[in-house]
């Protein structure tokens, strides 16, 4: 069972042009309901637009940030004590980096969101998860190291999560010193590190300790199996979706012409 979202059945995507329409604006007069009001004087009844958010995973994975997934299953309810403890102990390494950041970088930023979207960048483990606002990214982002490999491509499926509107999302998370005990999973804007992060149109969502049992956000689960995939491959190649794309540096100029693998 996911902490954090209510997953829809999963639907398989049997054509490109199913894939494609996940990724066209829908416009939203509430978070997430497309019925329009009338409403004017309240703030979610005016017209927002949206494709929403797209993680891309190669297995069924549970939806749980790298801080967490030690965490076993809390079968009480827990105290704020408690629950204050457990979000120390599981994001220690995320302190520790921010402690050694702000030694070697007087330029670190001081906001606790622009810092978790930096150490999630490195790899380090932190409450977020990775989003893209589009789902080729998600898409190569699952196949990026694998579907150029014979034992995969028969079998080779990939899940993609979508949360159609970000407004079902908190806006934001708050300072520091409060986000131990804040209970909600919210919507990040990334911090702009590099030019990757625009290209690969990166968000993050926010999750707190399991602890919180915290209101679970509604999700829809599609399955792409590898007909598909491999017509999205060449597709995405027509469209310059490539490696040196999503990773503009010589780094990913590197990777695409060294790797058999690579887009």
């Amino acid at each position: 069972m996911n902490p954090y979202f209510e997953l829809a059945e999963p639907r398989v995507i049997v054509d490109i042009e199913s894939l494609l329409s996940l990724n066209v604006e829908k416009t939203y007069y509430r978070p997430g309901d497309e019925t329009q009001v009338t409403d004017i004087l309240s703030f979610y009844s005016s017209p927002y637009s949206t494709a929403g958010i797209f993680r891309g995973q190669l297995q069924d994975w549970p939806l749980n940030p790298k801080s967490y997934r030690e965490t076993g299953e809390l079968k009480t309810e827990a105290t704020e004590v408690v629950r204050t403890y457990q979000w120390i102990r599981a994001t220690h390494k995320f302190k520790s980096f921010c402690e050694r950041a702000e030694v070697q970088n007087t330029s670190f930023p001081s906001n606790i969101s622009d810092r978790m979207s930096i150490a999630q960048h490195f790899g380090v483990p932190t409450p977020l998860l990775d989003w893209s606002q589009s789902i080729f990214t998600a898409v190569f982002f699952a196949i990026r190291d694998v579907f150029a490999d014979s034992e995969f491509e028969k079998s080779l499926k990939v899940f993609v999560y979508h949360i159609t509107d970000e407004r079902l999302l908190h806006a934001g998370i708050p300072e520091e010193s409060k986000l131990s005990d804040f209970g909600y999973s919210a919507f990040i804007k990334p911090y702009p590190i590099d030019r990757r992060i625009e290209r690969q149109r990166g968000v993050f969502t926010y999750h707190p300790h399991p602890a919180h049992r915290p209101l679970k956000v509604p999700a829809k689960t599609y399955i792409l199996e590898w007909p598909v995939i491999q017509k999205l491959i060449a597709l995405m190649k027509g469209f310059g979706f490539t490696e040196d794309y999503f990773f503009p540096d010589y780094a990913g100029i590197a990777h695409a012409v060294t790797s058999d693998t690579s887009l």
